[in-house]
């Protein structure tokens, strides 16, 4: 969660305008040397019988992230990662057919990977022995606050003097907020989802970013828009009413804190945003917006299923939308109109 990945595959990205050939792998628990082998096989061209290498004239750069996810044998390696050391101590490995040694040519390994825990293991030091090492330490609250305030003022720029000057109130709140989390709500056994890095902060930013500057013009739309992405981000991963109630009280605070003032009272019903509460309108015209009526919603989102029934081949969808559903609902829109938004859906069985 401190942009390895994303630094790492940025310079490839630049680096692939010339002479060079990315290819991004990603290990994970489950990651075995043969199929290892048979990604790194994969862009590379048969110079010989026994060589492989790259295009001619130029290099092939191996990105490796998660290097250290896959689990231990019996006897405490890692195949996967045991294929990599032997590819950088020989320069090849054997063919797993015809066992005849494959030499590989022009090609550059790079890795990233986290402190061990938490699934991750420790690297063996022959492995590591092969790199120049670099730590990306965790940014403290004032970078954040500086990075984050760029993008959202920069953003803003076309907004009213009044919401533009909520732009560092409201990093500092997102970077509070996270930083309160991420150190009062631990994962436990049975919470094992309670984790909290920089991509729920960058989510929460992003969510503020779907205003937009004719439709924003109050100080109080922009604030309960960051009540809200901060909400989706954080208190819909918790799981019981204990942890939802500090949630609620920490944002109050916060909002008292940064704010001056209370952004949304006790006594409020569930604040949403979305974009389809005008049934047809196409997708580029919609505006994110707070759904103040919750009957109007409930109509609403009857409307899209009726319209899915009526083209719906074979069996209909008949569904009852009580309050939970339609929040959950709502929840799920906001996920999919999301740039990379991704959700888990954690359920009791029943």
């Amino acid at each position: 969660g401190v942009g390895k990945t994303v630094l790492a595959i940025s310079c490839m990205k630049r680096l692939s305008e010339g002479k060079v050939i990315p290819v991004i792998l990603n290990f994970s628990a489950q990651t075995s040397s043969v199929r290892t082998q048979e990604m790194i096989e994969g862009p590379l061209e048969k110079r010989k019988r026994t060589q492989l290498g790259a295009p001619v004239g130029k290099t092939v750069i191996i990105f490796v992230d998660d290097v250290n996810m896959p689990k231990l044998d019996t006897y405490g390696s890692q195949a996967a990662i045991e294929l990599l050391r032997q590819f950088l101590d020989f320069q090849g490995f054997y063919d797993r057919e015809k066992l005849f040694w494959k030499e590989i040519l022009d090609v550059v390994l790079g890795c990233a990977c986290a402190p061990p825990g938490g699934g991750r293991n420790p690297l063996t030091p022959r492995f590591v022995r092969h790199f120049a090492l670099f730590s990306l330490p965790k940014p403290n609250e004032e970078t954040l606050t500086q990075i984050f305030n760029g993008i959202l003022l920069g953003f803003l720029g076309s907004f009213s003097g009044a919401i533009r000057a909520l732009s560092e109130p409201m990093v500092t709140a997102c970077v509070d907020v996270y930083m309160r989390v991420a150190n009062v709500m631990l994962p436990t056994p049975d919470r094992s989802h309670y984790i909290f890095n920089l991509r729920d902060l960058s989510k929460c930013i992003q969510g503020i970013l779907q205003a937009t500057n004719l439709h924003y013009n109050m100080e109080s739309q922009i604030l309960r828009l960051f009540y809200h992405e901060t909400t989706r981000v954080f208190h819909d991963r918790l799981i019981n009413q204990d942890d939802k109630d500090l949630f609620k009280s920490l944002m109050k605070d916060v909002c008292k804190l940064h704010f001056k003032r209370v952004v949304v009272q006790d006594d409020e019903p569930a604040i949403l945003f979305g974009d389809f509460m005008i049934f047809g309108k196409p997708k580029n015209e919609r505006i994110y917006d707070e759904i103040k009526d919750h009957s109007k919603l409930e109509s609403v989102l009857n409307d899209y299923i009726v319209d899915y029934n009526s083209m719906a081949v074979g069996k209909q969808m008949k569904l009852i939308l009580f309050q939970d559903a339609m929040e959950h609902t709502v929840r799920l829109a906001r996920l999919l109109r999301s740039d990379r938004g991704n959700g888990l859906l954690v359920g009791i069985a029943g």
